[in-house]
């Protein structure tokens, strides 16, 4: 995916990215530091630490309005609602913006979720030009 580059504060540090005119803080994993102020990168987003202390059924249960979204709660920390849309090779969950691999193993597709991520990864991906 495509994100515009905003600043960061170094390799593996908070960054501000924006994608599809949404701004995300995520971890920089992208080489921020060679980029300049509204570079085009590719990228990918990516569950960097989730929050261990969320149970299955209350992930399960935190979304009976099916949203499809990613709320910044502060930091790089979001909470993450989705559709769980590929259970082939563990859970993947889309967000609306993306998809991300789900922090634990379902066998329940379509499932409306919601889930807590501690950090929001943003990994360089190779142009595909």
């Amino acid at each position: 995916m495509q994100a515009v580059f905003k600043q960061t504060e170094g390799d593996y540090l908070e960054a501000v990215i924006e994608v599809a005119g949404q701004p995300l803080t995520v971890m920089d994993e992208f080489g921020g530091d060679s980029l300049t102020y509204g570079e085009i990168i590719d990228i990918e987003l990516s569950v960097g630490i989730a929050c261990e202390q969320e149970d299955q059924n209350t992930m399960l249960a935190g979304n009976p309005e099916g949203l499809r979204q990613l709320q910044h709660i502060q930091g790089w920390s979001y909470r993450a609602f989705g559709t769980i849309t590929d259970i082939t090779q563990g859970a993947v969950i889309d967000v609306g913006l993306c998809r991300l691999e789900a922090p634990f193993d379902s066998n329940i597709s379509g499932e409306s979720i919601a889930f807590t991520i501690l950090r929001l990864d943003a990994r360089a991906v190779p142009s595909s030009d």
